[in-house]
């Protein structure tokens, strides 16, 4: 166990290619093939665009963490541009879920937290390509995240935090998973930001992959269980 620092790269080589962290392409093909499961079943649900949005969530979530597993695994080859799709990904998956979120909002707040998500994911494209023209070739690949951790983070704390809170209590009890889904994450950013690395092949990654897995069932959960029928916020 490591606490500070991570392991090694984890090497894996065959007839001269060399790939890295197989173990993180593993971890990035479970989400993938959790999450558009997930999306499919949803998308089977065509009764309002509460449910469109997150079908599309639960696509882009998925291809998002395939692009990053490939990233990962061929960065010998692509370098850190290779994860450059992940990254935008990402950001779009959490405009998906705001976009999702706020379909229960009365009309007037409605149009108005759409453009408001819009305009932030505009921003944040922006913002990262700027980052990402000066990075070039760095292989610091903590300069690139900047911008889409914390556009997650401000997302999914306003849609699943916030709202989901709020729907819990005015809606239907359901939402309660979407909004305790955000506390299953918050042991991924202690993971993440002090490093605490389990084994070579269960690194803080690993980790966080687990508890993204938990955090889509508990999505699919709250979504599923509401029925759908109940009338949304008129404040």
């Amino acid at each position: 166990m490591r606490i500070g620092s991570d392991y090694p790269k984890i090497r894996w080589e065959t007839n001269d290619w060399v790939f890295l962290e197989p173990n993180a392409l593993i971890g990035d093909v479970l989400l993938f093939s959790v999450s558009i499961y997930f999306g499919y079943l949803i998308y089977q649900r065509k009764e309002s665009r509460f449910y469109l949005w997150w079908s599309r969530f639960f696509f882009c979530f998925g291809i998002a963490f395939l692009c990053g597993g490939f990233g990962h695994f061929l960065f010998e080859y692509t370098g850190i541009i290779g994860k450059y799709p992940s990254w935008y990904l990402g950001m779009v998956a959490t405009f998906c879920i705001e976009r999702a979120m706020v379909e229960l909002q009365a009309e007037n707040l409605r149009a108005t937290w759409k453009k408001i998500a819009t305009v932030k994911l505009v921003l944040g494209i922006l913002l990262e390509s700027y980052l990402l023209i000066g990075l070039g070739t760095d292989d610091d690949v903590t300069k690139g995240l900047i911008v889409p951790t914390w556009f997650t983070i401000i997302g999914l704390g306003f849609a699943l935090g916030y709202l989901g809170y709020t729907y819990q209590k005015n809606i239907d009890n359901s939402f309660k998973w979407l909004f305790w889904s955000v506390l299953i994450l918050l042991p991924s950013a202690l993971f993440q930001g002090l490093k605490i690395n389990l084994h070579p092949w269960f690194d803080r990654n690993d980790v966080s992959h687990v508890l993204l897995i938990v955090s889509l069932i508990m999505y699919y959960r709250g979504i599923k269980n509401w029925n759908g029928k109940t009338l949304a916020l008129n404040t």
